[in-house]
């Protein structure tokens, strides 16, 4: 085991202290703060605790944070609040969870959220009130659900709710009003 002079160790695994496993490449910065939990993966900062799991796939830019996969890049910013459920995915604020899939896309920015599909742009503010289903999106509140899909258009501004009450037409949606006798 290996100790190093602020007193973290480094056992023969390659895990330290903060049972934190971490692969290393040239593009890591793992110099960390005085209780050795923030750390930079290509040019992401990130603040480690025993819930992350910072081990990654061939290309080093796969990472789980509390269950949540996360696909890293440059304009991500994982520093994260006190209880290490909050970041920045190309400035949009979000709160994770374990029921939250932000594996993305090519161009990172789908993600799933308590089996929503979300695409994620600036405008978005994707943080959650308690029960993490409210969410604004371009000023607008949005109530979630499974059967939300907010997959939207090309200009991010079209959504389809509860689709089992609707009928698709030419792209239109008409709403159906079922009377009851």
């Amino acid at each position: 085991m290996d100790t190093f002079a602020d007193g973290a160790t480094l056992d023969s695994n390659h895990m330290p202290e903060h049972g934190v496993r971490v692969n290393l490449s040239q593009s890591d910065d793992l110099s960390c703060n005085n209780n050795d939990t923030v750390t930079y993966r290509h040019d992401v900062r990130v603040n480690l605790s025993q819930s992350d799991d910072l081990s990654c796939n061939n290309n080093d830019t796969v990472t789980c944070r509390h269950s949540v996969r996360i696909n890293l890049s440059q304009s991500d910013d994982l520093s994260c609040n006190n209880n290490d459920t909050l970041t920045y995915r190309h400035s949009v604020r979000v709160n994770l969870s374990q029921s939250d899939d932000l594996s993305c896309n090519k161009n990172g920015t789908v993600a799933y959220r308590h089996g929503v599909r979300v695409n994620l742009s600036q405008s978005d503010d994707l943080s959650r009130n308690n029960n993490d289903t409210v969410t604004y999106r371009h000023g607008v509140r949005v109530n979630l659900s499974q059967s939300d899909d907010l997959s939207r258009n090309n200009n991010d501004t079209v959504t389809y709710r509860h689709v089992s009450e609707s009928i698709y037409h030419s792209q239109m949606i008409y709403p159906v009003t079922i009377m009851i006798p």
